[in-house]
């Protein structure tokens, strides 16, 4: 009645599964577009407070926009395919 041996497996399981924290971008061979020289040159700048704030004012509106055309369309659909459902159902059934 012990789990000894289902425990172990998913101990082991986890570990297998588990990506290293430290090597982030290990993936990254080195004849790839990101490296040069075997080094990565993903590029980091530093940016100011009043710029930053203006980048999340664009990502957020830009968010906004795409979730209410989103919404519009889920609307119309629903919209339609009720329509089209209830006008089957009175033209076929009555």
């Amino acid at each position: 009645m012990s789990f000894g041996g289902s425990a172990t497996a998913m101990i082991v399981s986890l570990r297998n599964n588990a990506r290293a924290k430290h090597k982030g971008f290990a993936k990254i061979k080195d004849n790839s577009p990101l490296s040069i020289h075997g080094r990565t040159k993903i590029r980091s700048e530093k940016v100011s407070k009043e710029n930053l704030e203006h980048i999340k004012y664009i990502i957020r509106y830009k968010a906004n926009k795409q979730r209410k055309r989103n919404r519009i369309i889920l609307f119309i659909t629903v919209t339609l395919s009720t329509a089209i459902i209830i006008f089957l159902t009175y033209t076929y059934l009555i």
